[in-house]
């Protein structure tokens, strides 16, 4: 246990540390500005200031709440956080070098709509990092019985080829991530104090394939050639 202390401090949160991770591992060390819309709480954006601290970092959410306590919890000189609407941001910017939109597709209004849009503004190089839940997971089937009128799109491993290519988009890259169903579990509720180093744990130890999420790497087929 000790070592596992070690490993997974207490500032960790279960899943938004993971998804920190693996975000950091698709993105270029020398990258210099970086989107996280919606970036929720800001634990995620957080973690990539600081592993990119040369780079400019853009929290933004539409949720006032969110982004005063993000404001309050992570202070960090290149992190910009902004009360502002996903759409609204994505039309008000130029081009987009590295946008990270995490587990927020399926909450969002006109998601094809703000695909297309970022995919315009999109250079070159620029990538767009997408985390999306696996509706086929015990994570998710969970979720919907807890929150059943939240989950107004779904999109299915089988469809991605298509839906991105309608979008203007390509996949770069696909991954199963999250291997831990976190919500709707008894253990946590009894284990609340150490609820995200307990979680970690099992996520060390776990070896299904039942992954709770797909990270993908898509660029715009505009560059494609």
């Amino acid at each position: 246990m000790e070592k596992f202390v070690s490993k997974y401090y207490s500032g960790m949160k279960y899943p938004q540390s993971l998804f920190a991770e693996k975000i950091i591992k698709k993105l270029p060390p020398h990258v210099k500005e970086i989107i996280d819309a919606p970036c929720g709480d800001g634990q995620t954006t957080c973690e990539l200031a600081q592993h990119f601290p040369n780079a400019r970092l853009i929290g933004a959410d539409i949720n006032k709440k969110n982004i005063l306590s993000a404001l309050e919890t992570y202070k960090r000189r290149n992190i910009e956080f902004q009360e502002v609407d996903i759409h609204v941001l994505v039309d008000k910017m130029e081009k987009f070098e590295s946008f990270c939109l995490i587990n927020s597709l399926f909450l969002l209004p006109s998601p094809k709509k703000l695909l297309r849009k970022i995919s315009d503004k999109l250079g070159e190089k620029g990538k767009l990092i997408l985390i999306i839940p696996n509706p086929q997971s015990i994570n998710f089937k969970r979720y919907q019985k807890i929150e059943p009128e939240v989950n107004n799109f779904i999109l299915e491993r089988e469809d991605y080829n298509n839906f991105f290519k309608k979008v203007n988009l390509h996949i770069i890259s696909c991954e199963g991530i999250v291997r831990v169903p976190f919500y709707g579990r008894w253990d946590t509720k009894l284990l609340y104090p150490i609820r995200d180093r307990y979680l970690f744990w099992l996520e060390n130890r776990s070896q299904s394939e039942n992954y709770g999420y797909y990270l993908l790497v898509l660029s715009s087929t505009s560059f494609i050639s």
